[in-house]
């Protein structure tokens, strides 16, 4: 009787699983979870936003739903990452500080 070795098949199956959980969207709920914020945070200022994460868009009105890839969420990350770490900018010069005279009191000799 031959035995199978289910080491191969155990790798196939993560590996797939993995592939398949990356061509998963994520909703809102989800996302709010893994950056550790509430819903209405992301809502407000991140989805849709210029320099937000992008996403798609499901519906119309005050709430519509989201769904956002992964892949999104990580360049987005990296670009908050960036910004944070960058250094801050130079200014081209630096404001002088003007020296108001001293005016002496003649009466105090």
């Amino acid at each position: 009787m031959k035995m199978r070795s289910l080491r191969g098949e155990a790798l196939t199956t993560t590996s797939a699983n993995a592939q398949q959980a990356a061509d998963q969207y994520m909703t809102v709920q989800q996302l709010a979870q893994r950056l550790r914020v509430t819903p209405d945070y992301l809502y407000s200022d991140v989805l849709g936003q210029p320099d937000g994460i992008p996403g798609i868009r499901l519906g119309k009105g005050r709430r519509p739903r989201w769904r956002i890839h992964p892949s999104d969420v990580a360049q987005w990350e990296e670009r908050q990452r960036r910004t944070y770490d960058s250094p801050p900018p130079l200014t081209a010069s630096a404001k002088k500080v003007r020296s108001v005279p001293r005016q002496v009191d003649s009466k105090a000799s």
